[in-house]
């Protein structure tokens, strides 16, 4: 910060020294051209008197000299006035106007050291949470964590909280008796319990590996042709069994049969050793 200052201390004298002196090269160069107008003006006069004081018009002369005197130039005020600044005073110009640029430079550069050092210095911003939305996945495991926190208070405070029966009681045995059903009742839960909550856990983690669960749409079961076969209370016609036999008394009168499905195989069964 000293430094910055120093600089800019520095740089202000330089640019008060440079105005200084390109005021005075201003003021110098004015004069410069006035000067030269007043001479020019002065050049021309002398010309435009030279002119006026030369022979009349009327004015023959009786024998033509025989070298004529050659007419004095004509001074133009565009030729006379025409302004040349000096090669030093434009080269001081110059070094002038580039000690200006740098000494700009360096003062940005300054100023740009201290605000990037002052950046630096700031504490990290703290962006805000994002609102996204939390899947189906999140709040399974979400719901999973509560339970399985909740399974374990619910064994320790069942490890922890002893109960114990006065052998003096003359129920003694019936208590101890009902005491015992109820921790072994208690401890099958939990351990149910656990058992659900790992299947649950190694369900949701199979989920999450590609190609380690296939998720299928299957209908309805039974299918509605099979639940009206089986409420369906009439016999069904499996087919017909022909046997040769001796005496008929009803001639080829079909007798029908009512048989069970272990049945129908025995009967199968006995077909196929006949044949």
């Amino acid at each position: 910060m000293l430094l910055l200052k120093r600089k800019e201390k520095e740089f202000n004298e330089t640019l008060e020294h440079l105005q200084s002196d390109m005021a005075t090269l201003e003021k110098e160069k004015a004069e410069l051209k006035e000067k030269l107008m007043h001479s020019s003006k002065k050049v021309l006069l002398e010309g435009l008197t030279k002119s006026a004081a030369g022979p009349a018009p009327f004015a023959f002369p009786t024998h033509a000299p025989a070298h004529p005197a050659p007419l004095p130039a004509e001074t133009t005020p565009s030729s006379s006035s025409t302004v040349h600044d000096s090669p030093l005073l434009l080269n001081k110009i110059s070094h002038l106007r580039e000690a200006l640029r740098q000494s700009e430079m360096e003062k940005a550069r300054l100023m740009g050291d201290d605000l990037r050092k002052k950046f630096e210095a700031l504490p990290p911003l703290r962006l805000p949470a994002k609102n996204i939305p939390v899947s189906d996945d999140t709040l399974e495991v979400n719901r999973l964590i509560k339970q399985a926190a909740e399974l374990k208070r619910n064994i320790l405070r069942t490890h922890s909280q002893c109960k114990f029966i006065d052998p003096t009681d003359p129920k003694f045995n019936q208590k101890s008796n009902n005491l015992s059903t109820q921790l072994s009742i208690q401890r099958m839960q939990m351990e149910r319990d656990v058992i659900k909550l790992q299947a649950a856990v190694a369900r949701l983690a199979a989920s999450r590996k590609p190609g380690a669960e296939i998720r299928t749409a299957t209908t309805t079961f039974p299918i509605p042709e099979l639940s009206k076969a089986m409420n369906d209370s009439a016999a069904v016609e499996l087919g017909h069994l022909s046997l040769p036999l001796k005496n008929t008394l009803d001639g080829n009168q079909p007798l029908p049969l009512v048989l069970g499905m272990k049945e129908i195989r025995h009967l199968h069964q006995m077909v196929l050793t006949m044949v």
